[in-house]
């Protein structure tokens, strides 16, 4: 279900409303599996995650997202988005006794300064924010990220990493999930020794590094 709040009254949403906003419903992901299952690792995984589905994420959101998971763990990063809702949000409802708040848009987080941040354990990511959310501003607002949508690849990668603390895996992480950029290959390292095509792989350029394994 998705649900939003009208005033202290939790409503629910028709969950087609939802996907419409968030999933990549339009994509025949059928097809797309049995392409990449010629991939021996892919083709063993892909049963067990049958309906998984790229997200289509808020760009705004997913960029800030995105900039507090750098060097992070997943739970670290939860609870600093946590604690980035709940400052700057809006209360969205109540279930089960619990707040549930929106994640804040740029005129809201653009009231935080870099010691607000940081006093919410963000360390160094809070200089990233605050000057990531200045040039957006400048650039035009969220306005100016959803219409990178409509730009072809490279230029969305262009625009992204002039933003503050943004790299090309960073850029290709919130092309992905929120800028349809559906060519973007996000790479870690450990890509490196999943995938079937890496047996044969000397090296492979991430953002300017070169990491070379042998064969």
């Amino acid at each position: 279900f998705f649900f939003s709040s009208r005033r202290r009254h939790t409503r629910f949403l028709p969950v087609s409303w939802a996907r419409r906003c968030v999933q990549e419903t339009g994509v025949d992901i059928n097809k797309l599996v049995e392409e990449w299952s010629s991939d021996t690792y892919f083709s063993q995984v892909a049963p067990k995650a049958k309906g998984l589905r790229i997200i289509r994420e808020n760009p705004f959101q997913c960029l800030i997202s995105f900039i507090c998971s750098q060097n992070n763990n997943i739970k670290r990063n939860t609870a600093m988005l946590g604690k980035l809702r709940q400052q700057f949000g809006t209360k969205a409802g109540t279930y089960e006794d619990k707040d549930f708040y929106t994640f804040p848009n740029l005129s809201q987080l653009s009231q935080a300064s870099e010691a607000n941040l940081r006093n919410l354990g963000l360390g160094y990511r809070a200089k990233y924010i605050v000057k990531s959310i200045k040039v957006i501003q400048e650039n035009g607002g969220e306005e100016w990220l959803f219409g990178l949508r409509a730009q072809n690849y490279e230029y969305k990668l262009q625009e992204l990493v002039k933003l503050e603390g943004i790299g090309r895996k960073v850029a290709d992480c919130i092309g992905l999930f929120s800028l349809d950029c559906t060519e973007a290959t996000p790479c870690d390292t450990c890509l490196l020794y999943t995938s079937d095509a890496a047996d044969d792989l000397l090296c492979v350029d991430l953002g300017g590094r070169r990491i070379i394994k042998k064969k």
